[in-house]
């Protein structure tokens, strides 16, 4: 055989024996395996909260995943906690390397809190996030004020008194001057949109048919996104009573009544009051510069009563008249002296405020008390419900006769608001017993009630 023939066998063989002709070769390395897909759950926890906890950040609401290139179910947008885990899992991502940012949200979709990374799918991973404040300007917003009514806390249907709410803020200018109504839709309170951010002072008061104010709540709010201002109104208190002068003016019987000039027999009258040392003992001129009456000084605050008599020269009683009075401040009493036989009479009434309601009772009409004027000169004040839903007040002493009556409804800041006129008749020793109907003269807006 050909010896070049024989070598070039020997070398194929040797050649697929593995061998080689004496050059180096590399081992054969196995594949390495592919990267999987998988889920990513995400965990996260928030810096300077007690626990780190969602139940620790009541003002967050939601959390929303961003991963660039990715889209996430919802936006990536879940809640807080998720069947008591705060975080999220995201379902067959593809196996890869991403980065993330994790925002936590308040109501308003304003960033609160956030955290951002890196991680690697491949196969199923966690991601756990540390979510820090984020510092943001703050923002402006509408503030939402709901009110109601202490001890206890009562709703504006409750409140028959109050037509009206005004809310003051300094410095602001509010719709309407600041009247809304005490409830709209069910709803006490309102809406005052798109508010500056900072820090406001704030006043509410429910209001009367008249616009007076009756309960009162004070306060403060910051402004930072939408807030809600919750108020609660208490009673406006009656401020404390005052000393005052009485001033007494005194007529006679007639009609028209008659003065001091018209009885020469009357020389002086007396006033006696129980329990009070009135200067001359309590006799003064029948007129005193000029005036059928006198004014005795310095009462102190309270109720009380009185007896007045004119007396000729034997000091014997010609006319009589008595009374009661309150002070709380300077003080007019009129007093119609009489003599002989008096009577008096029961007076009552009722309201009338159109065919929309025709008898409200006195709260509902904002009506606090009633004048009644006898004769054009002798009034008579009462709490508005003395006299009305079957209650009756009592006149003073008349004399025998007809007497011409006048009626005024007011509000808490003394606005007449009612009326009516008529007459009654009296019997020696025989009181009567009268109504009125007191007719509405002032219409509030409808807007305030």
């Amino acid at each position: 055989m050909n010896l070049r023939l024989l070598a070039g066998l020997l070398c194929l063989v040797a050649t697929l024996a593995g061998c080689n002709d004496g050059t180096p070769h590399e081992p054969d390395v196995p594949d390495a395996p592919s990267a999987k897909p998988g889920d990513v759950a995400f965990l996260w926890a928030f810096s300077g909260a007690a626990s780190g906890r969602c139940a620790d950040v009541p003002d967050v609401t939601k959390v929303r995943i961003s991963i660039p290139g990715q889209t996430l179910p919802n936006g990536g947008v879940q809640a807080c906690n998720s069947e008591g885990v705060d975080g999220f899992t995201l379902r067959n991502i593809a196996p890869g390397l991403y980065t993330y940012t994790v925002e936590a949200l308040g109501s308003s979709d304003e960033v609160l809190y956030s955290g951002t990374g890196s991680f690697t799918v491949d196969g199923n991973t966690v991601v756990s996030s540390q979510l820090s404040p984020v510092s943001r300007p703050p923002s402006p917003g509408d503030v939402s004020f709901r009110w109601s009514f202490v001890s206890p806390p009562l709703r504006c249907v409750s409140m028959p008194d109050v037509r009206s709410v005004r809310i003051r803020i300094p410095d602001h200018v509010l719709p309407n001057d600041g009247l809304f109504p005490c409830s709209t839709s069910g709803l006490d309170g309102t809406t005052l949109l798109d508010f500056a951010p900072g820090a406001y002072s704030y006043t509410v008061e429910a209001l009367g048919a008249s616009g007076e104010a009756l309960y009162r709540g004070t306060g403060s709010f910051t402004v930072d996104g939408d807030t809600q201002v919750n108020v609660s109104l208490e009673r406006i208190p009656p401020p404390p009573p005052v000393p005052g002068d009485v001033t007494f003016l005194w007529s006679f019987p007639g009609s028209p009544r008659t003065w001091c000039a018209d009885v020469p027999d009357v020389v002086g009258v007396r006033i006696t009051i129980p329990g009070e040392n009135l200067p001359n003992g309590g006799s003064f001129p029948c007129t005193n510069q000029g005036v059928d009456g006198i004014a005795v000084h310095d009462f102190a605050p309270g109720h009380y009563e009185y007896t007045l008599e004119a007396v000729n020269a034997s000091n014997s009683v010609l006319y009589s008249g008595k009374g009661a009075f309150t002070v709380n401040g300077d003080t007019l009493v009129k007093v119609a002296l009489i003599s002989g036989q008096s009577s008096f009479a029961y007076v009552s009434w009722t309201l009338s405020n159109g065919p929309s309601t025709p008898n409200p009772t006195c709260a509902e009409a904002g009506v606090s008390s009633v004048v009644v004027l006898i004769d054009g000169w002798l009034d008579l004040r009462f709490n508005c419900a003395e006299g009305a839903d079957g209650n009756r007040v009592t006149t003073f002493p008349l004399s025998p006769g007809q007497h011409g009556v006048e009626l005024s409804g007011l509000n808490r800041t003394d606005q007449l608001l009612f009326s009516a006129r008529g007459t009654l008749e009296t019997r020696a020793e025989s009181p009567v017993a009268v109504s009125y109907t007191l007719r509405r003269l002032i219409t509030i807006d409808s807007q305030a009630r």
